[in-house]
């Protein structure tokens, strides 16, 4: 191989060394701009606050409105003078007595609630005979108890089981604790109950 012809030939492969080295270094510049230039973030922030529910609960016709009530403190249904007796206050088997309880949320609520469930606690001839003694509980204005405080009247009804076993000259008690929770279903202060799927129809 002549001088002229080698120097040719070292020359092309500087060359093509030059050029895949400039190629390269493209390829590596274009890359890391990529990764640079199509990502982005941007962020927002919201805040929240809980509301409050409670309830109060009244048996004198919804005149007098008690919170914070517990064993011991408790509410008093006063019965006496309803039962069919010459006294008007001893029971005898299958007596049965109604009276009016009354809810309402505490000023502090924010949201509609429902009566839950009926706490009973019992002494006396009842505590080891609870079979003797049963309550319902119908609502007489809705329901629901209202965020507005709104008081909502209810009929209480507490019997005494018709049967010859109930102790004669005995005495007893029954504690009622009226458990309320936040109201499950979408409705308005005016106990009117939203249906999933339809339009607002009254509690009735």
């Amino acid at each position: 191989m002549t001088e002229e012809v080698q120097n040719k030939t070292n020359g092309r492969k500087k060359a093509a060394i030059a050029g895949g080295a400039l190629g390269l270094g493209a390829l590596v510049a274009l890359g890391g701009g990529t990764l640079a230039a199509w990502n982005d973030a941007e962020t927002a922030e919201t805040s929240f606050e809980t509301g409050g529910f409670g309830i109060e609960i009244s048996t004198d016709g919804g005149e007098t409105f008690v919170g914070g009530t517990v064993e011991g403190t408790s509410a008093s249904i006063d019965i006496s003078g309803i039962v069919d007796d010459v006294d008007g206050e001893t029971w005898r088997p299958g007596d049965s007595v109604t009276t009016t309880v009354h809810i309402a949320a505490t000023d502090d609520t924010t949201h509609d609630g429902v009566i839950a469930n009926i706490g009973e606690e019992y002494s006396g001839i009842f505590a080891d005979n609870e079979a003797w003694i049963s309550y319902s509980l119908t609502p007489v204005d809705g329901e629901f108890i209202p965020a507005d405080g709104t008081p909502v009247e209810y009929e209480f009804t507490v019997e005494l089981a018709d049967v010859e076993e109930v102790a004669q000259g005995g005495t007893g008690s029954a504690q009622y604790t009226f458990e309320a929770e936040l109201a499950t279903e979408a409705q308005s202060v005016d106990n009117t109950i939203v249906e999933d799927g339809g339009d607002a129809g009254e509690e009735g």
